[in-house]
């Protein structure tokens, strides 16, 4: 696996109505190109002890593009948001990116997770996946 983007390490920011058990999590990010991909990858939950893991393939508009994650939490759980990155210069062919999203710092307890993909920064989001995750 060839990262494209560093690790980021986000910690979710505590908000009213947040589940109160993923306000301290932190997100480990990584991406890697995918030229073979065909189709987007629907996203897959591996649960595990006090993390969770979502992986994934995102279309893009452009050959090497690139995607980042972010966290926020919910009411009833986490939302994980995937967004395509602006390139100065775009060749006319989709792309494919595979991420890995792994989110830690999560005390055990069930969690219903949300992965939203957003075309571009600040545009509207789709919801590309959901799961009710129970964490060890």
């Amino acid at each position: 696996m060839k990262p494209l983007l560093p690790v980021l390490l986000l910690a979710l920011a505590a908000c009213d109505g947040a589940h109160p058990a993923a306000a301290g999590a932190h997100l480990d990010f990584l991406t890697e190109r995918q030229d073979n991909a065909r189709a987007e990858a629907m996203p897959r939950f591996e649960p595990g002890n006090g993390a969770l893991t979502v992986t994934g393939t995102m279309a893009t508009p452009c050959l090497g593009q690139q995607v980042g994650g972010a966290l926020r939490s919910t009411g009833d759980g986490i939302a994980l948001t995937v967004t395509v990155l602006p390139l100065p210069a775009c060749p006319t062919a989709i792309g494919y990116v595979g991420y890995t999203a792994r989110i830690s710092n999560l005390p055990p307890g069930t969690y219903n997770v949300r992965v939203l993909y957003a075309p571009a920064p600040g545009e509207t989001s789709l919801e590309a996946g959901r799961a009710q995750v129970r964490v060890r």
